[in-house]
């Protein structure tokens, strides 16, 4: 990064950018009328963007290279939700030299305009753990108002960035425009929208603008990526053709610079490992217990603090001393650790899926911040950062998204660098993350209460929200958990006795189900209709996502990560008691290409009802057009929740 922006600054000093800078062309708006709207979109939306135009500017000031962002917003409030969203403005300004300018105004549906007084500026250092900003009031903001925000800030240098535009409100005139010299080479893409490209080469400056005159709004729905699919403008900084047409910053570039980074030789680090790899005895290992080994050692005995300002915090000698590193500092840990120990590895570096999907054809840095290791011989990776984690199961919002590896090559002088490799993490098997509810019950009619054998197994991603955690705990904090879990079906439990399985943090729930097995006795399960016993058999498996919802879907289907339920109930029949209403436990609901399914079925044996419910989500990924059928799975379980039977006094 420090060699790009070098690039740039030299490119910069070679010449003189003398014309008017674009940011100083940009206004506010003569025109301040707005634009009329329908009574449905005022009741849908609480606003609506006019306009948003955004530059990114590269600027030569004397001998020093500058960059500038203007951002200029005009909004539409419709109503009191409006109100509130846009009578504040904040400023980011983590990466931010000085403030240059900034305008504000609200006017009013009868024309009157309250002009914003710089005075009221004020600062906040981390609003929501995302930084520091500049916050300002915009007074006489009311239903029907127009509010016009335009700022421009000096930042520091970046080579690469990104603007999101699309909100779940509509944008009806959106630009973005990447001005720089002529001889800096930028790639710009737009994602998202069917955004107009321009591409204006002057004398002196080269401007490409990205521009759409209507974005619909994009609704945050259920298992959806909303961020992601934001329609957004990324850039890139490729070259300076006054030195090289050779693009600087690509995926070869960047492995390199990774490798450097995390295997840079020095041999007083290498002491420093070797005297702790002693410690481990790894010997007569196999691969598998060598990496087994080092990711216990360093997950307990060292500790993340993902946290900057410290001096030489990410170093070896830094965190073998004090025992604590931020990210960057435990993945070299790893690297060097598994490349003294010789075990075969590649180091990757990845984007959440969630927020950011990783695009494989445009090389940028925006992608490369989650780390991840795979070990080739047996086809397995490995979280260095991510302590809930243990070999072969990683973060879910790293999976199913493409990755970029370092393949190590050793030249003939015995000088090692590393190529780029872009591969795909796959997802796990839906197998390997599973649910099992096994819950066996005897109908104590007299007292109303369900007296229940209740065994809830929980495998891989399923378990990961308690299994990696739970011997660390707090006695009471244990405690309110299993009351939890064991309360899941009807808050009215008893819980007479359990146990639990499997609770050790380095083990990994994808080897061996974290399980509690009790007894409990449940009320508000039974309810008495004259000589009938009426059971609510379907709150059993506990409450259930509902997708009864009838808008049109805009988002593609995007779950966290594949995995099933398998659900075995018995019920025993009261003596003297026959059923009516079990048909509506048989239930067959399936996508049409079996990426998901609901499948339910009951059978009477030796005085005992058995329910049998398997349900499954294969594909993490599906597109919009199997959103119906997907939609009908979830819906299958929300109505199984509700099914109610009934013994009948024979």
């Amino acid at each position: 990064m420090k060699r790009t922006l070098l690039l740039l600054i030299t490119a910069l000093t070679l010449q003189c950018f003398g014309q008017e800078q674009e940011y100083k062309k940009e206004t506010l708006d003569s025109v301040i009328n707005a634009k009329k709207f329908s009574d449905k979109v005022k009741d849908e939306f609480p606003c609506i963007t006019l306009k948003e135009n955004i530059i990114i500017e590269y600027i030569m000031e004397g001998e020093e290279i500058c960059q500038y962002e203007t951002i200029h917003r005009k909004s539409l409030v419709l109503n009191d939700k409006g109100v509130e969203y846009f009578n504040r403005v904040y400023i980011p300004t983590s990466q931010t030299i000085d403030i240059i300018d900034v305008k504000a105004r609200a006017v009013s549906p009868t024309g009157k305009i309250t002009n914003f007084d710089k005075t009221n500026l004020k600062e906040v250092d981390n609003l929501e753990d995302k930084g520091a900003f500049k916050m300002f009031v915009v007074e006489g903001v009311e239903k029907g108002s127009i509010v016009e925000v335009l700022y421009t800030l000096k930042q520091n240098i970046g080579s690469n960035g990104k603007y999101l535009f699309q909100e779940d409100f509509p944008v009806l005139d959106a630009s973005f425009s990447m001005v720089t010299p002529r001889n800096l080479l930028f790639n710009v893409k737009g994602y998202g929208c069917s955004f107009k490209k321009t591409d204006d080469t002057t004398a002196k400056k080269h401007i490409i603008r990205y521009s759409i005159d209507s974005m619909p709004p994009l609704r945050d729905e259920k298992y959806a990526s909303y961020r992601a699919n934001k329609a957004k403008v990324e850039y890139t900084f490729v070259s300076n053709t006054s030195t090289s047409t050779t693009p600087v910053n690509t995926w070869a570039s960047a492995a390199k610079s990774l490798y450097d980074t995390f295997y840079q030789e020095n041999k007083d680090d290498d002491k420093l490992i070797q005297k702790e790899l002693k410690k481990l005895k790894l010997d007569k290992m196999t691969e598998l217990e060598k990496v087994k080994t080092i990711e216990i050692y360093l997950k307990d005995n060292y500790t993340l603090k993902p946290i900057r300002g410290i001096e030489n915090i990410e170093t070896i000698a830094f965190a073998c001393k004090n025992k604590f590193t931020n990210e960057e500092g435990f993945t070299r840990l790893f690297c060097k650790f598994l490349q003294l120990a010789g075990v075969n590895h590649q180091l990757g570096v990845t984007s959440e899926r969630s927020k950011c999907k990783f695009d494989k054809e445009f090389m940028t840095w925006q992608y490369l911040y989650e780390y991840v290791i795979y070990f080739p011989n047996l086809n397995t990776y490995l979280s260095p950062t991510s302590f809930q984690y243990r070999l072969g199961m990683l973060p879910d919002d790293i999976t199913n998204n493409d990755a970029l590896f370092l393949k190590t090559m050793t030249l003939g002088s015995g000088f090692t660098t590393a190529l780029p490799d872009i591969k795909y993490i796959p997802n796990t098997p839906m197998e390997k993350s599973l649910t099992n509810q096994i819950a066996t019950i005897d109908l104590d009619a007299a007292n109303l209460v369900a007296k229940i054998h209740y065994r809830h197994e929980l495998s891989g991603y399923e378990a990961a929200f308690i299994q990696p955690y739970y011997d660390l705990l707090p006695e009471d904090k244990r405690k309110e958990f299993m009351e939890n879990m064991l309360k899941l079906m009807n808050s009215d439990t008893k819980i007479v006795d359990f146990k639990l399985e499997n609770t050790n943090h380095n083990e990994s729930p994808f080897d061996k189900p974290f399980v509690i097995d009790g007894n409990i006795e449940v009320k508000n399960l039974i309810d008495i209709a004259g000589d009938n016993i009426i059971f609510k058999i379907g709150d059993v498996i506990g409450p259930q996502e509902e997708m009864y919802d009838e808008h049109k879907r805009e988002n593609p289907i995007e779950l966290q990560y594949a995995h099933m339920y398998n659900r075995d109930i018995k019920v025993k029949i009261p003596e003297g008691y026959q059923l009516k209403g079990v048909e509506a436990l048989k239930m067959n609901i399936v996508c049409a290409n079996g990426a998901a399914g609901f499948i339910s079925n009951y059978s009477i044996e030796n005085n005992m009802l058995k329910v049998t419910v398997k349900e499954y989500y294969r594909d993490v990924m599906l597109p919009i057009d199997q959103y119906e059928d997907f939609r009908k799975v979830i819906n299958a379980s929300a109505d199984f929740n509700k099914i109610t039977i009934v013994f009948e006094k024979k």
